[in-house]
């Protein structure tokens, strides 16, 4: 199967689209022919599910070219627009410079602190990658976090008043014996 770059369709006034060709084979192995076709990457397509996930709350996914070209995006307006600027976002950088895969934390285009996980699609090329907010990922250590101060707060308040209540009660019983 082989799929082009993203292109402006002259078919519909320059929707961004992609086209794909694939041989068909009979059962018994012998080549019939080739099914070819575009898909408008604007629209309801095969792709198009990418945009419906989500990472966390507000995290998620996006496809990209190894020449930054933006494929599927939640932002229909990012389609076909260059995804970033080299030295924007240093991890994707480094997938699309090194071939790196995996995770980390970087900070996106816009300037927000975020977990960025990409994987290559071998079959395009493509960049498939996964933004999570990193505000997002430590709301809930944030929680735990202030739940914990609090507990502690409490814990020593307790403590204070029962070693005022023990005081007390010493320094009575120490007068009651004088």
């Amino acid at each position: 199967t082989l799929i082009s770059q993203p292109y402006a369709s002259p078919s519909c006034d320059g929707c961004p689209a992609i086209a794909m060709v694939t041989p068909v084979f009979h059962a018994d192995g012998r080549f019939l022919g080739y099914v070819a076709g575009a898909l408008r990457l604007d629209g309801e397509n095969m792709l198009a599910a990418i945009n419906d996930v989500r990472v966390g709350k507000t995290g998620y996914l996006y496809l990209i070219t190894r020449e930054r070209t933006m494929i599927m995006h939640p932002d229909p307006r990012r389609i076909m627009k260059p995804a970033t600027r080299p030295g924007q976002n240093q991890l994707l950088d480094k997938a699309i410079t090194e071939g790196f895969e995996g995770h980390g934390q970087t900070i996106n285009s816009l300037g927000v602190p975020m977990i960025l996980g990409v994987h290559y699609l071998k079959s395009t090329g493509w960049l498939l990658a996964a933004n999570y907010p990193l505000a997002d990922a430590e709301a809930p250590f944030e929680i735990v976090k202030t739940r914990a101060y609090l507990l502690l707060a409490v814990i020593g308040i307790l403590m204070a008043a029962a070693l005022g209540l023990i005081f007390r009660r010493k320094r009575h019983t120490t007068a009651d014996t004088l």
